[in-house]
């Protein structure tokens, strides 16, 4: 999946699954003292979505807040998964 689409993707999921975060950028920090600051909650909610959506699971070592700390990070992330996934 081309990367633009994937931040495009996870950008639209987060949007619909958090509507208070209908300003949010690739590059906006999603955890600690930002304008969105997800709590532990908020971040469980979407690392299922992410799962449910692209058909995969994170590993223990994944879950990170290095990983999710924006758009972009987790982007990367699920591109790593994806290519995984069709080895």
């Amino acid at each position: 999946m081309e990367q633009e689409k994937l931040f495009s993707d996870i950008m639209n999921l987060i949007r619909e699954t958090f509507p208070s975060m209908n300003n949010l950028t690739i590059e906006k920090p999603l955890l600690g003292q930002s304008e969105y600051s997800m709590d532990s909650l908020n971040t469980l909610k979407l690392i299922f979505i992410l799962e449910k959506h692209f058909g995969f699971r994170f590993t223990p070592q994944e879950l990170i807040p290095s990983n999710f700390k924006n758009i972009h990070t987790i982007g990367l992330l699920v591109s790593k998964k994806l290519s995984q996934s069709d080895l």
